[in-house]
């Protein structure tokens, strides 16, 4: 099975941007720092994600 996901790395004024994870114990890397991504769904593809992510 084939997924889909897309990352943004976004940087502002210079500096990145970064999402600190809950800390919630059943999602993935609980309490740390990562990229903001998603799993994109019908009917939008990763690189329209980013197109309305931008704007």
């Amino acid at each position: 099975m084939a997924v889909e996901i897309a990352l943004a790395m976004l940087q502002q004024d210079g500096r990145w941007l970064m999402q600190l994870r809950d800390e919630i114990p059943n999602i993935v890397a609980p309490g740390c720092l990562g990229l903001f991504g998603w799993a994109p769904r019908a009917p939008h593809s990763p690189p329209t994600w980013l197109s309305i992510l931008s704007n």
